[in-house]
């Protein structure tokens, strides 16, 4: 077997074979104001969003860029 050296950092339990099943980033963000609307999601230089507040600058944003034909695979 080969030597991972930082598998000896891993908590007890914790396998590095474990299978991950990878999930969109706007499912997260979603998720995350759906469940959490009020907890700060960013806090940068002071200014502070909350998940809720992240999540509809997130779809203005994407509404805007579909609104000037922005699409998938638009290079």
């Amino acid at each position: 077997m080969v030597d991972y050296p930082w598998l000896r950092h891993y908590p007890e339990g914790i396998s590095w074979q474990e299978s991950f099943y990878g999930k969109p980033l706007y499912f997260l963000l979603d998720e995350a104001a759906r469940r959490w609307p009020e907890n700060t999601a960013l806090d940068f230089f002071g200014k502070t969003y909350s998940y809720a507040r992240l999540s509809e600058m997130v779809d203005r944003i994407a509404r805007g860029l579909q609104g000037i034909g922005v699409g998938k695979g638009t290079r």
